[in-house]
Formats: structure tokens, sequence, C-alpha cells
């Protein structure tokens, strides 16, 4: 599955395996003693698109209650378009990973995140000037890619341009960045027009747009493409060093480069491993629970869910205090979690946000029921639920279900593998909206997330019964474990 002239090796920089690991776990560059200025700049410009990402995301949450009531926005849009509306983003991100795979080797790293940067600033034009629902369509579907070619092409970025001692730190802020951009949607858009809002929105990817131009190419894509002199003089840059330094470095990288180019994977040879065939089951499972277990629901219409629900907080507020509660996990249960492994929290996770949707759900019976419960702990239940709701799935699924994935499949064969499981995960999104409407029409909003609570349920199980648990193992332990005959326990 080669992309150009350069293999789809490429996604394998998303994952816990850097691109200066060798296949046999040994370093293969290692940077100077250096200053990062420049490299941490160039980062954090990175981790803004993050920002971005997650302000297209939610940005349905407070704009749904504007152009669904008459009089408050520039159009009217009906129940059934405004769920085309919020599913349409998810499909675009189903075609963002294929967008990204296809540019980031024949026309560079660089130019492909500035390809996605375009495509942010489309959408908001789009969605500033609307005449109709076919321009919120249009704009969210390119909102949506962008966010599908995020999640391939900046980890890449990110991990080509860093050296060993600091990657893991820079590979750890995007959830956080990502949860800064739900937080500015839902703390901004409540509170202005439509298109004071739509400016807002607009303004903070033509910024992004102007500082990214001064961003350096990667090293990696430019020997690859033959413009080694030029990579000496970005790793330079980066490195805040000299560029006999950097030659050496760039040395390395050839070497690493060249090996990647000699061995690319075919089709063929993934499917012919039993540990391949049982790391993708085991990985598209659990980016399927990630899905069902409706973070994308909660993300995308969470101001239209707190004014169904009728809580005593305004549904902006409690929209803004759950974004908090959202930051705060985000920046917090990383750390915290790092010494319980993948597997514990995992089914942690599962079982609280279990507990907190059929609470969420439960409020939602008793109210399609005319059922009246005057407890004052009972009226802050939907609010109450979810901020537990957030908590619970920033200590698992938010996180550990793509890094285990990336752990399961060994270094030859983790491109294809995670390349695959990222789209998987996209089109699980689209379904648990779908289902989500759906079953909302056909039965209620409390069945959806009934349904929803027990899918976490299910994960949990899930994850107890055939999920390995890979922390303090190597890789050839890892792939022994996959690589034995399938049974209904995984050894931990």
């Amino acid at each position: 599955m080669a992309v150009g002239h350069y293999t789809i090796k490429d996604f394998e920089k998303m994952n816990t395996v850097t691109p200066s690991e060798a296949e046999d776990g040994t370093k293969t560059t290692q940077a100077p003693e250096t200053s990062r200025r420049h490299l941490y700049f160039t980062v954090i410009i990175v981790n803004c698109i993050y920002f971005l990402s997650g302000e297209s995301m939610t940005w349905t949450s407070p704009v749904l209650p504007v152009l669904t009531t008459p009089g408050t926005g520039p159009i009217l849009l009906s129940h059934r378009e405004a769920s085309i509306l919020v599913r349409i983003s998810a499909t675009g991100q189903v075609f963002g990973p294929i967008l990204s795979g296809l540019l980031i080797s024949n026309i560079g790293r660089k130019r492909t995140i500035i390809v996605m940067i375009f495509l942010f600033i489309a959408q908001c034009s789009l969605l500033f000037i609307t005449l109709d629902a076919v321009y919120l369509y249009a704009g969210k579907f390119l909102g949506g890619m962008a966010v599908g070619m995020s999640v391939t092409s900046l980890p890449i970025y990110v991990a080509e341009i860093s050296d060993d001692s600091v990657r893991g730190m820079l590979n750890a802020s995007p959830l956080v960045f990502r949860s800064v951009g739900y937080l500015a949607m839902y703390a901004v858009g409540p509170f202005v027009s439509y298109f004071t809002f739509s400016i807002f929105c607009l303004v903070a990817p033509i910024l992004v747009m102007l500082l990214f131009l001064w961003v350096p190419e990667s090293p990696y894509y430019l020997i690859a493409t033959g413009r080694k002199e030029k990579a000496v003089s970005h790793l330079s840059w980066l490195r805040g060093c000299s560029e006999r330094q950097a030659q050496a470095e760039a040395d390395k990288i050839e070497i690493s480069v060249e090996r990647s180019l000699k061995n690319p994977i075919s089709i063929q040879s993934f499917f012919a491993s039993r540990a391949n065939l049982r790391a993708l089951f085991l990985g598209m499972c659990l980016v399927f629970f990630r899905q069902m277990c409706g973070i994308t629901v909660v993300l995308y219409i969470m101001e239209t869910l707190f004014i169904n629900a009728n809580v005593p907080l305004s549904s902006s507020a409690s929209t803004i205090v759950v974004g908090v509660v959202m930051v705060i996990a985000a920046v917090t249960a990383p750390p915290l979690i790092k010494k319980a492994g993948y597997k514990r929290p995992l089914i942690a996770s599962a079982l609280g946000m279990f507990l907190s949707l059929g609470l969420f759900g439960l409020h939602f019976y008793f109210q399609a029921r005319d059922i009246v419960i005057k407890s004052p702990l009972y009226i802050f239940l939907p609010l109450l639920s979810l901020m537990v709701y957030i908590v619970f799935f920033s200590i698992g699924f938010a996180n550990n279900a793509y890094a285990l994935v990336g752990e399961m499949f060994s270094p030859n064969v983790k491109a294809v593998g995670t390349a695959a499981t990222n789209c998987f995960g996209f089109i699980c999104a689209l379904l648990a909206l779908f289902l989500y409407y759906s079953v909302y029409e056909a039965v209620g909003m409390f069945a959806s997330f009934w349904l929803f609570s027990i899918l976490c349920l299910m994960a949990a199980w899930f994850v107890w019964l055939f999920v390995p648990e890979t922390k303090g193992l190597s890789l050839d332990d890892i792939q022994e474990i996959l690589s034995r005959p399938w049974v209904s326990k995984t050894v931990d």
C-alpha cells in the first residue's frame, strides 16, 4: 500500500514506535544537545490545529439551537436538516485520512497540513455566508475532512521533527488543545450572534495558517525526496545547533528512510499473520466501543441535550461546566493513569460511562412518562451525569483505546493496521450518530442513551475478556500473546 513513491509506513509516526526506532528496538537517531526553542514553537503551532479540530467538532452544539429556533438565525433548519448537518460532519471525517494518505508523501507533510488548514478556512467561510442549508452541509463536510486529516498527518509531522527525549511529551498535548477548542465553542457560541460567532471561528484558522507558513518541512520527507541539504538546514533550525551537528542526525534519518523504502508492506503479508489479524480485530473492536459510548453525540449536540433536559442551570452554562471538566480531565487524567496500564482504566472507564449514561437516560425516561421528582439532586442529574461521564471517558477510552492499538501492531505492519483502524473509527462515529437519531425518533431520547449505556457495559466485558494488558511488555512479548490460539480470557 504505497502512497506515491513513499510507503504507507509514514503512518507509523502516529504510534508508540517512533521514526527513530528500528524494528529491533534500537535507536537510529539521536538529537544533539541543543536549545529546543524553535521545536517547541513549531509544535505549539501544530497543536493549534488540534484546537481547530475541537472547534469544528463542537460547532454544532451552540449553533443548532439558534438554527432550529424561528427568528434567531440566518436560516431555519428542520429537525431532519439539523440531524443531517451533524451527520455530514462525521461523514467528512471518514474521507480525511484517505485524502491525507494521498497527499502526505506526494506534496509533503507541510503542504498537506496547509491543505488541511485551508479546509478549515473554507468551512468557516461557507458557514459565514450561509444562504441555505447546502452551504452548511458543504462547510461541515469540508471541516470533517480536515478533522480526519489531522488524525493522520499531524502525529506524523510532530514525530518526524521531534527528537527522542521529548517526543512522548509533545505527543501528549493534542487532547488538551482539542479540549480547549471544545470549550471555546461552548463558551463563546451561546453569547454572540451567529455571524459574530462565524467571524470568531474564521479568525482562528487564518491566524494558524499565517503562523504555520513559518514552520519547516519534515526532515524525513526532505531526505526521502533527495533534498538532504535542505533537511540538514531545517534540522539545524529545529535543534538550535550547527549544521555540522545536524548532519549527523540527518545521516541516521537517511538510514531509517532507506530501511522503510526497502521493506514495503503488502496486504498479503499483513493478513498472513495470526498476530496481525488478532491485533486488527481487537483494535477495531476497541475503536467501535469508543464511538458507541456516545462521545460524538455528546460533543456535537451537548447544548441541545441540556435544553431538552430542562436543568435549572441554563443550557449554555451547563455546557461550559462540562467543557471545563473536559479540559481539566484532559490535563490531569493521562499522568494519573499512566502507572495503571491500559486494561484496568479501560474497564473502569466503560463501567463509569455505563452508570452515568444510564442515569442520564433515566432522567429522560421520567420526563417522557411525566414522572416528577422534586429532589434537589435529581434536578441536576443530567449535568452531574455528563460531568461524571466525561471524567470516566477521559481516564480510559479517550486515549487508551488508540494507544493500545498502537502497541498491539508490530512495527512492520503498524502503518497498515493503524490506518485501517482510524478509518474504521470515523465510520463508527457516523454509525453512532445514525443510531442516536434513529432510536430517538422511533422510541425516545432515553432509549438512545440507554443503548449507549448497554454498549459501554459490553465494552467493559469485552476488554476484561479479550484485551491483553501490554504495559511493561516488550514488542516480542505482545506479539507472542497475540500469536497464541484464541482463548476466551487473555493473560494479563
